[in-house]
């Protein structure tokens, strides 16, 4: 592999009047107009809601989504090696330094499968999980104690498909994973087999088990999904209908009772014969509003949560400012939310009101990032 570059990111934390500065890691495409090279990196003003000049943080291929270590200051990240083009997860170190941050190549390993979409590591750190669309597995890789990874132990291969829509569920599309807060269990959303497997983790063997699964109506096709911070909720965003299944989860027993189905982009707004999916799905840190994105229509739609119920209930539909909204974020105070348009090629700023969870976008607040997949706040 190439020798990784090395960033240093003046990123002065100060209580003036420009306020606390919060590191932004970008996972990027490659290949659709643009000239991504790999991660980049910017620095985020807390206080004005201000991007700064993104840099190259890493030069990496196919660097689409990462992840933080839950105790250490490291940051992995699925990609290509540009020398062999053999897919795999590469781990770097982050290292505070000149009121900066460093971000600094530790090791990788092969995926040993297809090229990665989305990965997590488990509450303690000791266990991460792959997912690969293209080929259907799902693949997991211990994690030693400096935070490097260690060969993958397990790859599991999904075989259910229902082509209940024949051009996007043709076979099995493992999108996503996610580890349960208490760690002991693994969910994947499988947009080609309409439902999220649920497996247990087998930690002294370093294996997923099956264990059950959440269902989504034919044709959903699960995405992404995020549990509420309590662990008594899961929410799974299914990205060919663009709606939001509301589930109750039990931790102790790792089951699943379906609680509701919320419409994200209402059909009376999507124009016929428009391309249109959904993308990501975040829980605001009050825990109170969730918020999704609409790739096609360009938006970003709104929910309050029920406190008692659990179940969201969409309050607006906000344009995202940018082409087709792959992924977004909130600060870890959430104050802002951070959008990031694969299409063309830049980001953008909305303050969130902390009372209704609304957005507003932040004027003149637009910077360049080319084909922004993933945003990472790096709250360390």
């Amino acid at each position: 592999m190439k020798t990784l570059f090395i960033i240093l990111l003046t990123m002065t934390v100060t209580s003036s009047i420009h306020g606390a500065v919060l590191p932004v890691l970008f996972g990027t495409s490659q290949g659709r107009n643009n000239d991504s090279r790999g991660i980049y990196a910017s620095s985020f003003d807390t206080v004005a809601g201000r991007l700064g000049e993104p840099a190259l943080a890493a030069e990496l291929g196919s660097a689409g989504f990462q992840v933080l270590h839950p105790k250490l200051p490291v940051v992995y990240s699925i990609g290509v090696e540009t020398d062999s083009n053999t897919p795999g997860v590469f781990s770097f170190s982050m290292n505070a330094g000149g009121g900066g941050i460093l971000l600094k190549p530790l090791n990788n390993q092969p995926t040993e499968a297809g090229r990665g979409t989305h990965l997590d590591i488990d509450p303690s750190g000791r266990l991460l999980v792959t997912a690969q669309y293209g080929d259907g597995t799902v693949s997991v890789f211990p994690v030693a104690a400096d935070g490097s990874l260690m060969p993958t132990t397990q790859t599991v291969q999904h075989t259910v498909f229902t082509n209940a829509n024949p051009g996007r569920q043709e076979k099995p599309h493992p999108h996503n994973v996610t580890f349960s807060p208490c760690g002991d269990y693994v969910l994947v959303p499988d947009l080609g087999a309409d439902v999220t497997y649920i497996y247990k983790v087998d930690y002294d063997n370093i294996r997923l088990l099956r264990h059950g699964q959440a269902k989504s109506a034919p044709g959903a096709g699960p995405r992404h999904m995020k549990f509420s911070r309590d662990g008594a909720h899961a929410y799974i965003l299914n990205e060919l209908t663009q709606t939001v299944d509301a589930f109750s989860w039990d931790a102790a027993t790792g089951k699943v009772e379906h609680l509701a189905t919320v419409e994200g982009l209402p059909r009376e707004l999507i124009e016929p014969g428009s391309s249109h999916s959904a993308s990501e799905i975040r829980i605001h840190p009050s825990q109170r509003f969730l918020y999704t994105a609409n790739r096609g229509h360009n938006s970003l739609s709104v929910f309050s949560i029920n406190p008692d119920s659990g179940i969201p209930e969409l309050l607006e539909v906000v344009t995202a400012k940018v082409d087709w909204p792959r992924n977004f974020a909130l600060d870890p105070d959430g104050n802002w939310l951070i959008c990031g348009g694969q299409n063309s090629n830049d980001v953008s700023v909305f303050s969130v009101n902390p009372d209704s969870g609304r957005i507003r976008f932040v004027e003149n607040s637009i910077i360049a990032v080319p084909g922004p997949i993933c945003v990472l706040p790096v709250d360390r």
